[in-house]
């Protein structure tokens, strides 16, 4: 789906986790939640449970990925480690 600006939201693919998790580690650091040495960002990095667990979107615009969010519409079938993330 193609949104103003140019800016195009589809869903995450497997070639989109490096970059999906450094996001989350440069969100997480630069809004002052965690320092880059905290042991979270590890998990942080692990996006390949997300893409099984929820719904990821991306956006890009210009062919470079520029944010995601990860959504359980329906929450999880049984808790899972990214209830509270």
């Amino acid at each position: 789906m193609t949104l103003p600006y140019g800016i195009v939201l589809r869903a995450a693919s497997a070639q989109d986790m490096e970059t999906i998790g450094e996001l989350a580690v440069t969100a997480y650091v630069d809004g002052g939640h965690l320092s880059l040495d905290s042991p979270y960002t590890a998990t942080l990095r692990d996006v390949r449970p997300r893409l099984h667990e929820s719904v990821v979107l991306t956006t890009t615009e210009a062919d470079e990925l520029v944010a995601s969010v990860a959504a359980l519409p329906h929450g999880p079938l049984v808790p899972t480690r990214w209830s509270c993330v």
